[in-house]
């Protein structure tokens, strides 16, 4: 049993080490620029260990990809929890979303993200592969939200669906704006006003909410 976890454990180490030099050089030379003798290199395994843990290099991508999204939508749903106890509130779907959201803008404009998952993903995986990795998970946080503003009656039950995809579109078109803009910086604040603006008035509850 001790031998068994033993190798697990150092497959794991090994698949771990893989993944975090396949990110480094994904992000620093694209896709078609990174080679598996590199990223083994890096990572100081085999090719052979690599090709035990990955079918090939596009495997590796996808790994990434996957491992990379699911680290980010992780970080959203927690630490937009954690921003509102420090702040006091209770974890109200509203302004929770708006916490969850500039955590979302924040981790989607870092440039390996912006990179690997938004500008090659799509392109090295297909559209319809990189939709269940990237976006589902999204749109499962989106959801969740809108599901929230559907109970108050702010969003009718069968336009949910419809409008986690716009909210989706606008996310990736809002990221990807402050990274093409002269001065990132800017747009991102500008971008971030104008999204909380809109769940602001989507999500906030109203009058006619709170003497329910």
């Amino acid at each position: 049993m001790e031998v068994k976890t033993s190798k697990a454990d150092q497959s794991e180490r090994t698949r771990q080490a893989l993944l975090r030099a396949a990110t480094r050089l994904f992000a620093e030379r694209g896709y078609e620029a990174t080679f598996i003798d590199d990223i083994a290199r890096r990572a100081r395994v085999t090719k052979g260990a690599l090709y035990h843990q990955f079918r090939d290099k596009r495997g590796l991508f996808e790994a990434v990809v996957e491992t990379r999204v699911k680290e980010l939508t992780d970080r959203t749903r927690a630490l937009s929890g954690d921003a509102m106890e420090r702040l006091g509130e209770p974890r109200k779907a509203w302004p929770r979303a708006l916490a969850g959201l500039e955590i979302m803008l924040d981790g989607l404009s870092e440039p390996a993200t912006q990179r690997i998952v938004l500008m090659e993903g799509p392109v090295v995986l297909g559209r319809a592969r990189w939709d269940q990795l990237w976006g589902e998970r999204v749109l499962r946080l989106l959801t969740g939200i809108l599901r929230d503003a559907q109970r108050r009656g702010a969003v009718k039950p069968e336009l949910v669906d419809a409008v986690g995809h716009l909210l989706h579109g606008a996310l990736q078109e809002a990221v990807h704006a402050i990274t093409q803009a002269d001065d990132p910086a800017s747009a991102r604040q500008e971008f971030g006003e104008a999204a909380r603006w809109i769940l602001e008035r989507l999500l906030r509850p109203s009058e006619v909410d709170a003497h329910r």
